[in-house]
């Protein structure tokens, strides 16, 4: 994982679980100017601030990338079966040769089919222990306090995937 992809495009699910657990200034320490997103998953992320459902969040390390032409027409495809914000980061993946962040199953499947490379909020843990910025248990607190949150993850421990 730590091979970083010309662009990495976070979605809402990634951005709200780092978020809802106030660690959002962790991931440009893994992906540094990298880190990406479109206007679609801002858009989510802002209303789920205005519905009080996200704390507010400075996300202005974030590289906001405008699609071209040919990548809105890639989005517009996936616009039955996806969200905005995560049909137009594939959108942009698939075309820019990057990875996407995201944890919504649906939208990892249709990544593979596209052949974007897909990690989401435990990759990141992941890669936060093993480039050092954060301790394994530091690493379990997070992933935790995330479980209390709402998010559901497949495992307990970070160790379980290092």
């Amino acid at each position: 994982m730590s091979v970083i992809s010309p662009i990495e495009l976070l979605d809402t699910t990634v951005l709200s679980n780092f978020a809802l657990v106030n660690s959002t200034y962790l991931l440009p320490f893994i992906l540094g100017n990298k880190a990406s997103s479109t206007i679609e998953v801002i858009s989510e992320f802002e209303q789920g601030i205005q519905r009080h459902r996200l704390p507010p969040t400075d996300l202005t390390w974030l590289n906001i990338l405008p699609l071209s032409f040919n990548e809105q027409l890639t989005s517009e495809q996936l616009k039955p079966r996806l969200g905005a914000g995560e049909r137009t980061c594939i959108a942009l993946a698939a075309h820019r040769r990057g990875r996407v962040f995201t944890d919504d199953s649906l939208a990892r499947k249709i990544a593979a089919e596209l052949r974007v490379p897909v990690s989401g909020t435990l990759g990141l843990l992941v890669w936060l222990v093993i480039d050092g910025y954060l301790q394994l248990t530091q690493s379990d607190q997070l992933l935790s306090q995330m479980v209390q949150t709402g998010y559901r993850s497949p495992v307990k421990s970070i160790s379980q995937l290092i």
